[in-house]
Parts: structure tokens; C-alpha cells; sequence
């Protein structure tokens, strides 16, 4: 399904229910060349349409599920949900014992803290890794839906694996707003 305009959230929410039956949700900002972050953070390819989208989407997840490089190069420790954090950082596991809000440091692969973030807070789960963590979350269709945004803006790293996409999951809705295309995919 394709359309043309609306707003940021037209396309993502005007069926919310559909997400009764997704467990496990991602959401990611690609670049114009296939980069998912500029000087280490997502947050510069997002244009205001993006950032619109992201935050209803937020709005409809129990937790958050990241991996270490994303905690340390954006913004989680003030995240508005209990963040899951999957990591070999021996600093970030030491913050489990002092008090660091509404995240957990686990030392897991990011298939079990996904599982650990759907038995504590059930679903939606939403995982806002990068490329690295979502790889194997891909690569065995946990995702239920992945919403993708096509950013008309360059990024400089950490480059998405469309192959491994295309081989996983098919492309169940697409709508460009302003000069962003939001896409959703789903498993095959």
C-alpha cells in the first residue's frame, strides 16, 4: 500500500490495532546513502516529519530495547520508558548495582534482552538499536514489524544491511510526507 501526504503519523497509526498481535517492533532513520547515523547518532538524519513519527511510535511500547554503542552515543539515560540495554561494557553492567532510573544493563545478545523486556513489561517491545544489534533480531524475523524511514539527508556510518532485509521481510505499507519516505515491513 502506497499514499501520498498527511502527516508523519498518518500512515503508522491510523491502524494502531494492527500492533495488538506485534510483539516486537523497531523503529530506524536511514540516510539517503543507506547510513543510519552522522557523527555516531541517529538523531541528525531525522527530519521533523521523522522525529513526529518517532515519538508516536514511542508512544505505543511498554520498553525499549538498545545495545550499548546506541545507550553511549545518544540520548537513553532521559528515555520516557524503561530502557533494556544489551551490552559487554563492564562500566554500563556496574550501574545495574547504583541507581540509574528506568534502565537495565544486561550482558546478553540482543535476542534474550528482547525476551527479557517482553517477560517484565510484555509487549510492544520497541528496539531502537543500530544496525549491529538488529542484525540477528532480522536475521530470525523477531521483528513484527519494522517501521523504516527513508531520510533525505547523508549519514556517515554504521550502513544498513538492505539484503538481509529483502531476504527476511517484505514491504507491507509505504507513504512519503515532505521529502521523507516512511516504509513498514513485515516478516515473510
Amino acid at each position: 500500500m502506497s499514499r501520498r501526504g498527511g502527516s508523519a503519523s498518518t500512515m503508522a497509526f491510523r491502524d494502531t490495532h494492527a500492533l495488538a498481535h506485534e510483539r516486537v517492533v523497531a523503529n530506524m532513520v536511514i540516510g539517503s546513502n543507506g547510513a543510519t547515523s552522522l557523527h555516531q547518532d541517529s538523531a541528525p538524519l531525522s527530519p521533523p516529519a521523522d522525529r513526529e513519527r518517532f515519538h508516536a511510535i514511542r508512544g505505543l511500547a511498554t520498553s525499549l530495547v538498545v545495545g550499548g554503542k546506541t545507550y553511549r552515543c545518544e540520548h537513553y539515560s532521559k528515555a520516557p520508558l524503561p530502557v533494556f540495554v544489551a551490552t559487554r561494557d563492564a562500566q554500563l553492567l556496574s550501574r545495574n548495582q547504583a541507581s540509574s532510573g528506568q534502565s537495565r544493563f544486561i550482558e546478553a545478545v540482543p535476542l534474550d534482552v528482547v525476551t527479557k523486556a517482553l517477560d517484565e513489561l510484555g509487549p510492544v517491545v520497541l528496539v531502537e538499536g543500530g544496525m549491529n544489534f538488529l542484525r540477528p533480531l532480522l536475521l530470525e524475523s523477531t521483528i513484527d514489524r519494522l517501521f523504516l524511514t527513508r531520510s533525505p539527508i547523508s549519514g556517515d556510518g554504521d550502513f544498513f544491511d538492505f539484503s538481509l532485509l529483502h531476504r527476511n521481510y517484505h514491504l507491507d505499507r509505504s507513504e512519503d510526507v515532505a521529502d521523507v519516505t516512511f516504509e513498514e515491513w513485515i516478516p515473510n
